[in-house]
């Protein structure tokens, strides 16, 4: 994994009645054209909202009408090789019940692996529900709910989200409270995904307000690209 960028300041974001907090990471979610493997871009730490990088520190492979596979299958490293890049999450992906999210390996662990659910709240599919288990500064875990909604408010910082695309999503917190993982409260905008404008490999940008582990970095990534699978 990479080392985390902080940048010293970055842009001002629009003022909105919901603030987003100080940015912590911003990957970038590519499809290079003729694979269908989604890669996940780490940058570099400066405040240039367009990555710097072209290795991609996660690969998410689909998988389709599979049997027995998951949807999407989250691998650390640059390609999609188990030797050389361990399984580290999945999803399964379902039409009629709440999708599910897998932190750990499920190939070779799947007794091991933590599962969530992802749950579509409207109608229109412009909020889902989901949450996990996130250490405390105490030392414990705590639970913490959040929600991923449509936005055209709400964008990357130095981005901006165009109201005529259904791609752009801000994560709010839904708990009351966060439980003594960080100094939060309910509505807060933890992360946000702004997609990019017209047809190309780039499909958009994750920047992630908050330092809370590798774990819900993970989960944002298997949920922004379950979010393109549905």
């Amino acid at each position: 994994m990479a080392a985390t960028g902080e940048p010293s300041s970055p842009p001002t974001s629009p003022s909105t009645s919901t603030p987003q907090r100080q940015y912590v990471k911003r990957y970038t979610l590519v499809r290079k054209l003729m694979s269908k493997n989604y890669e996940w871009l780490l940058h570099d730490g400066s405040d240039d909202p367009n990555p710097k990088v072209t290795t991609p520190t996660y690969i998410i492979n689909p998988s389709t009408f599979t049997w027995g596979k998951p949807a999407l299958t989250l691998h650390d490293g640059p390609d999609d090789k188990p030797s050389s890049s361990p399984v580290v999450g999945c999803a399964w992906i379902f039409s009629t019940r709440p999708h599910k999210l897998g932190l750990g390996d499920c190939v070779n662990a799947p007794q091991d692996v933590r599962w969530e659910e992802m749950r579509q709240e409207t109608f229109r599919a412009s909020e889902f529900s989901l949450g996990m288990s996130l250490p405390t500064t105490g030392g414990g875990h705590a639970r913490v709910d959040f929600r991923w909604k449509r936005t055209s408010h709400h964008a990357v910082d130095g981005k901006k989200a165009r109201a005529w695309s259904g791609r752009n999503w801000k994560l709010l917190i839904s708990t009351d409270g966060d439980g003594g993982i960080g100094d939060t409260a309910k509505d807060d905008i933890v992360a946000v995904f702004t997609s990019s404008p017209g047809i190309t490999t780039v499909f958009g940008t994750l920047q992630i307000n908050v330092d809370w582990g590798v774990d819900f970095e993970r989960m944002l990534l298997l949920s922004i690209t379950l979010l393109y699978e549905v």
